[in-house]
């Protein structure tokens, strides 16, 4: 049976993980819909190279995604979205969740090595090394309201998960705060004009 790149589960559009293109998953997941391609994004980070004079694109990892910040912001300005950083240091409590219509989280998931590696190194160097075998790195995932409820539609989520209430999204938020160097970018639909 072949995999889908997205499934729609009551309606809710949600993109499955793949490559490192967390951050393309992370756009379409919040907006709904396929709203962009690799290509789309590989243009906009061009764009802001060129607009900072740069030649090298330093907003992807060439062929497999992995999109910073600015390229998923100005992505979402272009659809209307308004998006802000949170500052990590208040408590996540301050979060106003009536306002927002999608929260954006990257962090630093616990390291997930390979078997492999386990073969051709001593365990005890695994983890100061794994920075030079890639196998740390940074996730993307964001959080959509529908219908007044909190979805988790992380790419690497099998289906969408339905927070069971505002303290257990905010208790999350929280975790991934302190617990995997999260970050935090809060959605705001621009009044349409």
């Amino acid at each position: 049976m072949k995999e889908t790149l997205y499934e729609t589960q009551n309606t809710i559009y949600h993109e499955k993980q793949r490559k490192k293109m967390c951050g393309l998953h992370t756009l379409n997941n919040l907006l709904q819909k396929p709203q962009y391609s690799s290509n789309e994004l590989n243009k906009i980070g061009f764009e802001i190279n060129q607009f900072q004079g740069k030649w090298m694109n330093y907003y992807r990892n060439m062929c497999w995604g992995d999109y910073d910040v600015n390229v998923l912001i100005v992505a979402l300005q272009n659809s209307g979205v308004q998006v802000d950083w949170f500052d990590v240091r208040k408590d996540v409590k301050d979060i106003d969740l009536t306002k927002v219509f999608g929260i954006i989280i990257n962090y630093e998931p616990p390291i997930e090595v390979p078997k492999f590696w386990y073969k051709i190194l001593h365990p005890s160097l695994i983890k100061p090394l794994s920075h030079l075998i890639e196998i740390k790195g940074r996730h993307w995932y964001g959080i959509r309201k529908i219908d007044d409820e909190f979805y988790n539609l992380d790419s690497k989520l099998i289906q969408p998960y339905k927070y069971k209430n505002s303290e257990e999204l905010l208790n999350s938020l929280k975790n991934i705060v302190k617990e995997y160097d999260g970050k935090i970018l809060l959605c705001y639909q621009l009044p349409s004009m």
